[in-house]
């Protein structure tokens, strides 16, 4: 069968996954056209501009802690719960499965996640992308072992050659160089032992070229983040809230930092810090998140309206003296600009429960009782939905998005 190329990019990047998939199995030619940068760059604007799941209450739930080989993801649409089984099973990526297991997801970008696995009792994670729309799953290689100094080969090899654990993780999409990128931060040794008994380091993976490279913590070096020792030690000097995996958003890594900076008549004075590390230009940045735009207690970053955004929770008093759990939402409206922070969203909630997440204009919440409740940004507290009625706890929530992107690191190839 034969379509004209132009017919072709003009139709096909409009289409569903699975549409898509099958025109993909027609002939090589057609794979090797739908696989091409150009095709993928068209497909590209056209995700970002509709849902190509074809679902728009499409969403993914992550479990944050489960034990031994159980399903962590699943699908949630129209009041039910999904199992997603296109994940390796812990089985296949570790011998010893009788402990406890520690998810963190996020994304997507362009359709793709990525997913951190931390094992208790064990310092060695697992992570992976992952692309639901076409089923692809792609395990990173090993953090290599680390380039280190003559000075600390002696502590190094004290350690057993093993980190104590991946600190922290980022991932994100490189423009200029078309790649997925993940950024890790490992500790090695013993902090609470000695301060001089341990050190970091920092590696760059390419997806591109499935590889690890690691950085040089000089130049990396933040006087607010990074503090290097005459020995050649690095060491991280922010006691992160947020989750293993930082929120990817406009080419960087997203974390936050509260930090205890004194005492006052009315406790103690919290700093609220927003790190962010630019995937492409290499850089730590710092700013505040101020009060104004808080809550009393931080909870999660996300992205709201297209902007970053900070999710904190207070309690006060309502019109009958109860005590209400009210969740804020501000959010950076200017990229960048720490002036820009306003608070934009108060949400008062009808029962306490634990944030899961936000996806486009819905809060989600699962009380007590185990039920998923939604709310919509902005609104008062009878203003919810009952979503469903959820038989574990500690989750997070994302947007589902469909896509037929590669994740092969041979595809991404320059």
């Amino acid at each position: 069968m034969y379509l004209p190329e132009d017919l072709m990019l003009g139709v096909l990047p409009r289409l569903p996954p699975k549409s898509l998939s099958r025109f993909r199995s027609v002939c090589k030619a057609w794979q090797a056209m739908i696989d091409s940068p150009p095709f993928m760059n068209q497909y590209l604007m056209l995700t970002h501009a509709y849902d190509v799941s074809g679902n728009e209450s499409l969403h993914l739930i992550c479990q944050e802690c489960i034990f031994g080989p159980t399903n962590m993801t699943f699908l949630f649409s129209d009041k039910q719960i999904i199992n997603l089984n296109c994940l390796p099973d812990i089985s296949d990526l570790y011998e010893d499965t009788e402990r406890w297991f520690h998810p963190s997801i996020c994304g997507p970008i362009n359709g793709i996640y990525c997913i951190s696995i931390t094992p208790s009792q064990t310092s060695r994670c697992v992570n992976m992308f992952w692309n639901p729309g076409n089923g692809q799953v792609h395990v990173l290689p090993p953090i290599p072992d680390p380039v280190i100094t003559d000075h600390l080969a002696d502590l190094y090899n004290e350690m057993e050659r093993d980190p104590l654990a991946m600190l922290y993780g980022g991932f994100e999409f490189d423009p200029l160089s078309e790649d997925y990128k993940f950024f890790s931060i490992e500790q090695y040794g013993y902090p609470f032992l000695s301060p001089l008994h341990h050190f970091v380091c920092f590696h760059l993976y390419s997806l591109a070229s499935n590889s690890w490279q690691q950085l040089d913590p000089v130049q990396l070096a933040h006087p607010d983040l990074i503090n290097i020792y005459d020995d050649g030690r690095a060491t991280f000097v922010p006691e992160l809230m947020t989750p293993i995996l930082a929120l990817p958003f406009n080419r960087s890594c997203h974390w936050v930092d509260d930090r205890v900076v004194g005492r006052d008549e009315s406790g103690m004075i919290v700093i609220t810090y927003l790190l962010s590390f630019d995937i492409v230009n290499r850089v730590f940045r710092v700013s505040t998140i101020p009060k104004t735009a808080l809550g009393e207690s931080f909870l999660s970053l996300t992205t709201v309206d297209g902007c970053l955004a900070a999710v904190s929770l207070e309690d006060v008093l309502n019109s009958i003296d109860k005590v209400a759990a009210v969740i804020h939402v501000g959010v950076m409206k200017e990229y960048g600009i720490e002036e820009s922070w306003i608070k934009a969203y108060r949400v008062v909630l009808n029962a306490p429960g634990t944030f899961l997440g936000i996806v486009d204009d819905q809060l989600f919440v699962q009380e007590t009782d185990g039920w998923m409740v939604l709310y919509a940004l902005g609104s008062h507290q009878e203003d919810y939905n009952e979503c469903c009625y959820v038989p574990f706890q500690h989750f997070t929530i994302l947007p589902f998005k469909g896509s037929l992107i590669p994740i092969c690191p041979s595809t991404h190839a320059q």
